[in-house]
């Protein structure tokens, strides 16, 4: 924490991806240095986040449906907690149960994105050495999580 507090002294650091081993430690990062710069969320307690000052929270749906962003965002800013957590449990939760499945596969985060994007109509780029080559195994798991989400515009078949 002194290490950070120090970082943040410095005049190009202007912001902090906030995340950290055990609760109580989140919490103390959120209490030194929330107040001091702008703390973007990246241990999915967006709403607890949001309360104790953070500007930003970091979510993968948003890559693939921003305007579902756009809305949880809006959701916090009114102070309606509880449809945000509604919300991140439609969206956010999902994309974490698979992601905890094919990283057993993958060992990656970024790659799951990218499926995603693929999936919704985005251009994007494949695995890299060493991460397997994993779309095909996953492809039907991450079209049902989509569309169970309610994700617009996700190609529900191979043909289309």
């Amino acid at each position: 924490m002194s290490t950070l507090g120090r970082l943040l002294d410095l005049p190009n650091v202007v912001g902090l991806k906030w995340a950290a081993p055990s609760a109580y430690e989140y919490n103390k990062g959120l209490r030194l240095f929330a107040r001091r710069t702008c703390v973007l969320d990246n241990q999915l307690q967006f709403v607890q986040s949001h309360m104790m000052g953070a500007c930003g929270i970091d979510t993968h749906p948003t890559n693939y449906w921003p305007e579902w962003g756009v809305q949880l965002w809006g959701l916090l800013q009114a102070g309606k907690y509880k449809e945000t957590e509604q919300s991140i449990n439609k969206v956010v939760m999902p994309f974490y149960d698979l992601f905890v499945e094919i990283s057993q596969f993958t060992g990656s985060e970024g790659n799951l994105d990218k499926l995603c994007l693929e999936l919704v109509g985005v251009a994007s780029s494949g695995v890299r050495p060493p991460v397997r080559v994993f779309r095909d195994r996953f492809r039907t798991k991450v079209r049902k999580m989509l569309k169970d989400c309610g994700v617009p515009r996700c190609k529900w078949s191979r043909g289309e």
